[in-house]
């Protein structure tokens, strides 16, 4: 839901969340109740997963490690009915402060959301997930089939945004999603950071190789869209919740250092009004190193029959990101991106967005963002917009 106010009642709604805890649509906390844990232990900082928190994702919310059919202590008639022992919900309440200078009157674009989420794990073989139940619609619901047959494989189906990237929306620190899933051509295809039906099966290989593929049924259509993922990590605790052995007596780099590799592909169909087939490429690689963070992304795209004429647009977007922890409540984010969509009007787009973040305790989130955009088409650069964002996560 959401509903406008004044900037008082945003200011009030903001000191009310600052003695609470904040979420976002892909972390909840159901998951700490069930498994009566700290949310820190698989999100550094809240909602940003950790590597432990990235096993237990693609583990199907069951705690890495625990033997198959573990029954857990005190829980045995809900184990045997199949029910979680804690009511999968979550609710997640957001104020939100935007400013734009190209908005009439006080430039300022207060707002308030509220989400509701459910997650949990029936018997660790059936994980479930859904948020943003109450907001546009836009969110997902989907459930896994966990180990499908004794094999490593996972099948997810339901509604969700596909296994692509490395830099999905909920493991970015900034507050807007990166340009190589945002960005839509004029015409063609739309953001790949969009959820959508699915069919897809992933499966860990070898505790460090993720592998992902699916068919998506984009809008509805006849046609179907399908994609790939394989990524790689090196060094740092496994796909699979292990932590690497460490030599006490001697310090190496690769004690703090975690390298990720990553590349997907995207084949898609719009069918209305003009037929237009398209295609995705990205490749991606993020560093760890004790409090940075760094992380670069490219998509390469090429959309056919964008219009009546038939025409054909090849597009190139890159996204480079560096975040780096002050202290363990405070961090700094920036990011560039250059957008260069073959037909897009303001031709090549430049944004660069800086933000900072304090996190007063475990699950509070205070978050300042400003946005400087730049296209070819503008002789000046357009003014500096911002937002700032508190949550409240229950």
């Amino acid at each position: 839901m959401r509903q406008r106010f004044r900037l008082a009642g945003v200011l009030a709604f903001s000191s009310l969340a600052l003695v609470s805890a904040s979420g976002e649509a892909l972390a909840i906390a159901a998951f700490s109740r069930e498994y009566n844990t700290e949310c820190s232990t698989c999100h550094n900082p809240y909602p940003h997963r950790n590597e432990f928190g990235e096993a237990f994702r693609l583990n199907g919310y069951v705690w890495p490690g625990r033997k198959p059919n573990e029954v857990p202590a005190g829980a045995e008639a809900l184990w045997a009915a199949g029910l979680p022992r804690t009511l999968p919900v979550s609710v997640t309440l957001q104020a939100q402060l935007a400013y734009d200078p190209e908005v009439e009157d006080d430039h300022l674009d207060p707002s308030t959301d509220a989400f509701l989420h459910v997650g949990g794990v029936i018997r660790d073989q059936i994980g479930f997930f859904a948020h943003d139940l109450l907001g546009s619609g836009s969110g997902e619901m989907f459930g896994i089939l966990r180990r499908a047959l004794g094999t490593p494989v996972n099948v997810k189906y339901g509604k969700f945004t596909p296994q692509t990237t490395l830099g999905k929306e909920s493991q970015s620190y900034t507050l807007t999603v990166p340009a190589p899933l945002a960005f839509t051509v004029p015409g063609g295809s739309g953001p790949l950071a969009a959820p959508r039906n699915a069919l897809e099966v992933n499966a860990v290989l070898g505790s460090r190789l993720l592998v992902a593929a699916g068919a998506a049924d984009r809008n509805q259509q006849d046609a179907m869209d399908y994609y790939g993922h394989i990524s790689w990590k090196i060094g740092g605790t496994d796909l699979e919740g292990r932590e690497p052995d460490l030599d006490l007596d001697r310090e190496s780099v690769w004690d703090f250092l975690t390298l990720t590799l990553g590349a997907y592909g995207y084949l898609g169909r719009i069918e209305q009004p003009n037929d237009t087939r398209y295609r995705r490429v990205g490749v991606e690689g993020q560093a760890q190193y004790r409090w940075f963070t760094a992380l670069v992304s490219t998509a390469f795209a090429h959309d056919q029959n964008v219009d009546a004429a038939g025409l054909d647009v090849d597009s190139v977007v890159l996204a480079a990101e560096l975040d780096w922890f002050l202290a363990p409540r405070y961090l700094l984010s920036a990011r560039f991106e250059n957008e260069d969509v073959g037909n897009a009007a303001q031709g090549i787009t430049k944004r660069v967005i800086g933000g900072v973040a304090w996190y007063p305790i475990e699950n509070t989130s205070v978050r300042l963002e400003g946005r400087w955009v730049r296209t070819q088409a503008e002789e000046d650069p357009s003014g500096v917009t911002g937002v700032l964002q508190i949550q409240l996560h229950l």
